[in-house]
């Protein structure tokens, strides 16, 4: 019997996939190719393998994608983001706002802001990657997405249309 969650990031991989190939804006292309790794990451986790998963993550979603992104977001001429007016500021605001909230209870309830106090400084290579892995291993996926998220929105509002 196939398992069901097999079933599902494979579906992901392959919806993704075709997604990224498809898509008329190369921004929308990359954002898929991202999310096409991170459902492969998901097949890496399936298979028991939580560290290959996270040099997936790390290194394709958060080094191979977001570089595609960035250049495509920097080289494009056409206008691929709009600067909100009305109602849709308030509720790009609103949004954000019950994101932050939502984050902040995550970290309150699941007890990620009291990290232990780090042990002494490993000085081989293999401790060094158990102590990242093992105990500030949700801290820094945390971290690497929330300066993902801050560099992509400086870009965006710093992009000057020419003309």
């Amino acid at each position: 019997m196939v398992d069901p969650a097999f079933l599902l990031v494979s579906g992901l991989v392959v919806a993704t996939s075709i997604l990224a190939i498809e898509s008329r804006q190369l921004v929308y292309g990359a954002v898929n190719l991202a999310l096409m790794f991170l459902a492969v990451a998901g097949m890496f986790i399936l298979l028991d393998a939580p560290f290959i998963a996270m040099f997936q993550i790390f290194v394709n979603v958060g080094a191979v994608a977001i570089l595609v992104l960035f250049t495509v977001m920097l080289v494009s001429t056409e206008r691929w983001a709009r600067v909100p007016r009305g109602r849709e500021f308030w509720a790009a605001l609103g949004t954000s706002g019950l994101t932050v909230l939502a984050l902040v209870s995550i970290v309150a309830r699941t007890g990620l802001a009291d990290v232990p106090p780090p042990p002494a400084a490993p000085t081989v290579g293999p401790e060094i990657g158990v102590v990242m892995l093992g105990n500030y291993g949700v801290a820094l996926v945390l971290l690497g997405i929330l300066l993902a998220a801050s560099v992509i929105g400086a870009v965006a509002l710093a992009k000057v249309e020419k003309g």
